[in-house]
């Protein structure tokens, strides 16, 4: 969690986005260091990690949507996610391979 992050918070209203016509899913307000998800976002955890992480990409650049500096930031940060997964699968799977040669 980025240190700027102050606090999350989960909301019934957001803005309306302004390029279409679907509702904003979470935004990073840094005049008060919140995070705001739209209570949609916790219908699953899919759904609320990829909403989370989006905007603690926000929080810690400050880079804004739709810019090359953003995508490159978040595809760094989902990469780095995943890396973690798999290291810590390995470490689990490891751990147990004793029980598969009983």
């Amino acid at each position: 969690m980025p240190k700027v992050v102050g606090d999350i918070r989960i909301s019934t209203t957001m803005r309306p986005e302004s390029f279409s016509n679907s509702n904003t899913m979470g935004c990073w307000d840094e005049r008060n260091n919140w995070i705001v998800i739209h209570q949609k976002a916790l219908s699953s955890v899919q759904s609320y990690s990829g909403v989370l992480i989006h905007e603690l990409i926000h929080s810690k650049t400050g880079y804004i949507d739709v810019t090359r500096d953003f995508e490159s930031a978040l595809t760094e940060t989902i990469g780095e996610i995943c890396k973690q997964l798999l290291e810590k699968k390995e470490t689990k799977s490891s751990m147990f391979s004793w029980l598969k040669g009983s």
